[in-house]
């Protein structure tokens, strides 16, 4: 039996280096995942909107059509909402520029699209700006059938008059 345990603190020594390494990629792949790593070379931009439009923690923002950072969190307040964008420091953000929720697909995806101005200064990050949400197709199609029943509606009531005329017109003939 004595021979068993000959090899012990070598192995202990062995599995506790095992432990360490794996508990290290354990830790790296959830700072990864989460982008913990690159967060120091983000900016936050705070934007109120009336309207979040189903905009979400985690939806894209785009500059020019590229991706150039993400929603980090969406806050209901009293008079909108408070959208935090996190964006790459890298890019410079001017002044007046101007901040739109829009759809990015039929399915109704949401991203927050900034649109560059022409200003030498750099915006205030510490001020909130506002931001637009432009309607898309989804929104579109919404709209629309709301329209078509109370269209509908319309209609019928006006079927319901054309009757009562009608008996109407044929109880002044009868006179």
């Amino acid at each position: 039996m004595s021979e068993f345990y000959k090899n012990e603190k070598k192995i202990q020594t062995r599995v506790g280096i095992l432990f360490t390494i794996s508990i290290a990629i354990v830790i790296g792949s959830y700072a990864w995942l989460n982008d913990y790593t690159t967060s120091y070379q983000k900016q936050v931009i705070n934007v109120h909107f009336k309207n979040a439009n189903n905009l979400e923690a985690g939806s894209a923002v785009t500059i020019f059509g590229l991706k150039s950072g993400k929603v980090q969190s969406v806050f209901l307040k009293k008079n909108g909402v408070l959208v935090s964008l996190q964006i790459n420091k890298k890019i410079f953000i001017p002044e007046g520029s101007e901040f739109f929720i829009k759809e990015t697909n039929l399915m109704g995806e949401r991203e927050v699209e900034i649109l560059l101005s022409e200003s030498k200064n750099e915006i205030d990050k510490n001020k909130i700006q506002e931001g637009k949400v432009i309607f898309g197709a989804t929104t579109l199609i919404s709209n629309l059938n709301e329209m078509i029943i109370q269209l509908n509606s319309m209609m019928n009531l006006m079927g319901q008059q054309t009757v009562f005329f009608e008996s109407f017109k044929k109880l002044a003939n009868n006179y």
